[in-house]
């Protein structure tokens, strides 16, 4: 499996055949990869979704990948540091700055990436 960064990175960047060159992609805002959590991660809750989130993360997050627009979850992201610039930064004092974050990332025309493969 390869390591976090070498799995990320590479969707901020484009290849261009015709001069056969990588350019960077200055329109992907962030690359989301999933959150999975085992028993012994959690503190023994009764969790009824087991941890796993695998509703949002394996059909929601696939689904929105499809229109560049996957919902920044709060963690396991890699950011474009002048994506978060453009936008004033994080968004604090929201209790869902995760996802205000990712709304106004979209909203100024970025776009996002989920890997779900990490």
């Amino acid at each position: 499996q390869p390591p976090f960064l070498m799995r990320t990175l590479p969707f901020f960047y484009s290849y261009n055949e015709s001069i056969r060159q990588y350019s960077m992609n200055k329109r992907v805002s962030f690359v989301q990869t999933p959150q999975h959590f085992t028993e012994d991660t959690v503190a023994p809750v009764l969790d009824y979704l087991a941890s796993k989130n695998s509703i949002f993360f394996q059909a929601i997050q696939k689904g929105r990948d499809g229109f560049k627009s996957c919902a920044f979850a709060g963690t396991n992201a890699v950011f474009r540091v002048g994506a978060l610039y453009a936008i004033g930064g994080m968004p604090y004092g929201s209790v869902t700055e995760d996802a205000l974050a990712g709304r106004y990332l979209h909203k100024a025309g970025y776009r996002s990436v989920y890997a779900e493969e990490v």
